[in-house]
């Protein structure tokens, strides 16, 4: 006896292999089948016909402390009210307002599971206007303050999966004194780094950007337009193939403008840096 089938679901189950149709059978809250027909009684059945059956989904970058950013959403209604159990907000919080963060993290009336990339400056807000750019609060050295960093990662590891970065430059516009402290702080925490401008403060080249990152660090807007990805010729450049030969991660982070399918599908194909079929269509 099955605690709970769901039948006749277009399964992805996260191999990387085509999707397929098919069965699950959980018992004990423990996956026992994964594809084929499942014979034998269920306590529930679900038909999933017409329907895609997937391993819980991570959205990594989200912004859910609502108080802390403008356009910041309560973390269920971008968790599990939109069927993923695990979001990662991308940074909304720096390191002098982490504890207020942690408050929608710990909320006990939240049902989706809040992990969390922190900024490595005190003060960033996400908002609408860029503000923390705007005032130059987010390229201003007095808010890095890595000793108070390092801290609030250490009493936080247990929500705190990486670090959000916005590339600024100081003197060296070449150089991100944000990105170098991250580095220096993070120890094997993966770092996201913001890919583009941002109003009002500069940012240092994609070029320099990619060269800065180690493995298992993540360039989010990857597929934005403009951004530095491709050469004149529309080709992706030899410091992003590089990037992604040594184990740098692209993260849609599609928000309402850093997304552009030409890119995608140039970044997807054979002058990209994927070889697989581009999934996307329109």
């Amino acid at each position: 006896m099955f605690d709970l089938v769901i039948k006749n679901g277009t399964i992805v189950d996260g191999t990387g292999q085509a999707a397929y149709r098919g069965d699950v059978a959980i018992t004990d809250g423990v996956l026992v089948q994964v594809g084929g027909t499942v014979s034998g009684d269920a306590c529930e059945v679900i038909d999933a016909d017409g329907l895609i059956v997937t391993p819980g989904l991570i959205d990594l970058h989200v912004h859910v402390y609502p108080g802390l950013g403008d356009f910041c959403l309560p973390p269920d209604q971008v968790g599990v009210d939109s069927g993923v159990p695990t979001v990662i907000d991308a940074g909304t919080s720096g390191a002098a307002t982490f504890g207020l963060a942690r408050k929608w993290i710990d909320d006990p009336d939240v049902r989706t599971q809040v992990l969390a990339l922190m900024d490595p400056c005190q003060i960033y807000f996400a908002t609408k206007d860029f503000i923390c750019h705007k005032l130059e609060i987010a390229n201003d050295l007095r808010n890095l303050d890595l000793d108070l960093t390092a801290s609030v990662l250490e009493a936080n590891a247990d929500v705190v999966v990486g670090m959000k970065v916005r590339a600024c430059s100081v003197d060296d516009p070449n150089v991100s004194p944000f990105l170098d402290g991250a580095k220096k702080v993070a120890g094997p925490l993966p770092i996201m780094v913001h890919l583009g401008r941002f109003p009002f403060t500069p940012t240092i080249p994609t070029i320099e950007l990619l060269e800065a990152l180690r493995p298992g660090d993540v360039i989010t807007h990857a597929f934005r337009g403009a951004s530095g990805m491709l050469d004149r010729d529309g080709v992706a450049t030899p410091e992003l193939r590089d990037a992604v030969d040594r184990g740098v991660q692209l993260d849609v982070g599609h928000s309402g403008t850093d997304f552009r399918f030409a890119t995608a599908r140039i970044l997807w194909t054979s002058r990209g840096v994927c070889t697989r079929p581009f999934p996307f269509s329109r």
